[in-house]
């Protein structure tokens, strides 16, 4: 899933939005004669293109007069009539979308995985490549070209940013290093895709509490309305997050590592 997709899944659940198809447009701007002509409505709201060639762009509106969405990024190709869109008003902008999806991506750790170290014969000590830390697991080539057919190590040990092997240092030149470790998953661009090992739905209610716990902060005060949404959010992502650790959103465990 891209991030892109799961912005638009945000703001379906906070809500302000409206999907339709385009009567008319340009690369500069979309026309929707069934909508009401409300001129504040969405202006600098988002707009989500979700078919034809343009499907999965989203821009930022500039103007809506007259049922007519404008924005300044102009596409390559013109929206034509048929084209279906949704429409998020001004109320959760884009940035904030966008900002709320990213910070709880930021702060989930899962397991990541680096191939990027070669054996050297019979060397005991490797620097861990840069982010790499917290490792679980450590798997050695045993073929040179794919598939590379790779085998546990269980004789290593992590240490002030080194990976250092023992009584089993690889015997062979220039086999790949597998390492599965635990990080951050990291923020992404809006046409950035997800880590499969992210549930969809906790991601989406675990940014939209972030996004109503941000309102709340901002606007300085008690809101009843506000607390309530955010209240319920927030017991929604931790069913979602419940049932995601049956099947992914999990940090692999540790393997047996052995010294003798």
């Amino acid at each position: 899933m891209n991030l892109s997709d799961v912005m638009l899944s945000v703001a379906k659940t906070l809500g302000g939005v409206v999907q339709s198809t385009a009567t008319a447009g340009s690369t500069l701007y979309l026309t929707d004669s069934t909508l009401g002509a409300n001129a504040e409505q969405y202006n600098g709201g988002t707009l989500f293109i979700t078919s034809g060639s343009n499907s999965g762009a989203i821009r930022t509106v500039s103007t809506f007069i007259e049922n007519k969405f404008t924005w300044t990024d102009a596409f390559t190709t013109p929206i034509s009539a048929g084209v279906t869109y949704a429409a998020v008003n001004e109320t959760f902008p884009r940035f904030v979308l966008s900002q709320g999806i990213n910070e709880v991506l930021q702060n989930t750790y899962i397991t990541l995985i680096d191939e990027t170290l070669v054996t050297v014969a019979e060397q005991e000590d490797y620097t861990l490549p840069t982010g790499v830390n917290d490792v679980r697991r450590v798997e050695i080539a045993t073929n040179d070209t794919a598939p590379y057919t790779y085998k546990p190590s269980h004789y290593w040990e992590e240490m002030n940013g080194t990976l250092r092997f023992y009584t089993n240092a690889p015997g062979d030149d220039a086999k790949k290093i597998r390492l599965f470790y635990a990080g951050c998953h990291g923020a992404l661009a809006e046409t950035g895709t997800v880590n499969a090992a992210i549930d969809r739905d906790w991601l989406i209610w675990a940014a939209v509490a972030w996004i109503y716990r941000n309102l709340i902060q901002n606007i300085h005060k008690d809101n009843p309305t506000a607390n309530e949404l955010l209240n319920e959010a927030k017991n929604m992502e931790a069913n979602a997050a419940n049932m995601a650790r049956k099947h992914c959103l999990r940090v692999m465990a540790k393997d047996p590592v052995f010294f003798a």
